[in-house]
């Protein structure tokens, strides 16, 4: 949209095209009403007729699918939801859970405890931007350093890196044997809670990528394209075309079904634009 539309206001390169394409289908059924003589029968009985039944088709298919899918898209956004929060709370222990073995490292390996706490409270920022799909290297400045920087920076999944970075620092655990085991045990209870990060973001990106069920609504932008569409037969009927008795001029038709289908096409956007808002139309996040 461009830096000059007024907010409020719809966005006049969103209309244009649909009124170009219904300005060049009028005008052929004009034209060729003015060079072969050809006119609909009553179409002004069949177009409230198609529209009438096709309107009753709607009704029937809304009223048969209205509380399946409004039980399905609740329950499912429900089970979403749940589903989002179960796996937060789940990191959040986690987290608190490796901070706590990661403890036992600080007072004979302060450099490897300081990266772990560090890439810990950096997981969560990573995942939330991998979610959102954006990019805020600020959002780092302040808990990693700048060599470990300049490596998120250059990764399209920073979450990832950061649990194999864990897996490296940890990795001497498993070597360091004091005849007890406890290095390797503890090793083990932090490999533990990597797998079990990386199982959380993998969880959460599904539920993220998977979309809603498309609403039967979609149906209503279909009833209206199809209702503009016939809409030249029934207006080529009843008007009267500009010009001297006995000629025809094309400029009266043209006008008038170009003004008819702005119009049209007014009512079209509030539809498409009310259904975005939705997001249950193709090509607005929700898969038709």
């Amino acid at each position: 949209m461009g830096r000059g539309a007024q907010k409020g206001q719809p966005p006049v390169d969103f209309k244009l095209p649909g009124v170009a394409l219904k300005r060049i289908w009028s005008s052929l059924i004009v034209a060729l009403h003015l060079l072969t003589g050809w006119r609909m029968n009553n179409p002004s009985i069949i177009h409230p007729l198609l529209v009438g039944v096709l309107g009753l088709i709607l009704a029937f298919r809304t009223n048969q699918a209205g509380e399946l899918f409004s039980d399905m898209v609740v329950f499912e956004a429900y089970e979403r939801h749940w589903s989002c929060a179960k796996q937060l709370t789940e990191m959040q222990r986690v987290l608190q859970t490796m901070l706590r073995y990661a403890a036992h490292l600080s007072r004979d390996d302060w450099e490897i405890y300081s990266c772990i706490v560090r890439h810990l409270i950096a997981f969560p920022i990573a995942l939330k931007q991998h979610l959102k799909r954006s990019r805020d290297p600020e959002e780092y400045s302040r808990v990693l350093e700048y060599s470990e920087l300049d490596g998120i920076g250059r990764t399209g999944r920073p979450h990832t890196l950061l649990l194999s970075s864990l897996s490296m620092l940890i990795r001497p655990l498993r070597h360091r044997d004091d005849g007890l085991g406890k290095s390797l045990a503890l090793w083990n209870q932090m490999d533990t809670c990597i797998s079990q990060l990386q199982s959380i973001s993998c969880n959460l990106d599904l539920v993220v990528q998977v979309p809603l069920p498309a609403s039967y609504t979609i149906h209503a932008d279909r009833f209206i394209r199809l209702w503009v569409g016939t809409l030249p037969f029934v207006l080529l009927d009843v008007m009267r075309p500009a010009g001297a008795p006995g000629e025809e001029s094309v400029l009266g038709p043209a006008v008038t079904l170009s003004r008819a289908c702005w119009d049209c096409q007014a009512v079209h956007f509030f539809l498409r634009k009310l259904l975005a808002v939705l997001g249950e139309l193709p090509g607005t996040g929700r898969s038709e």
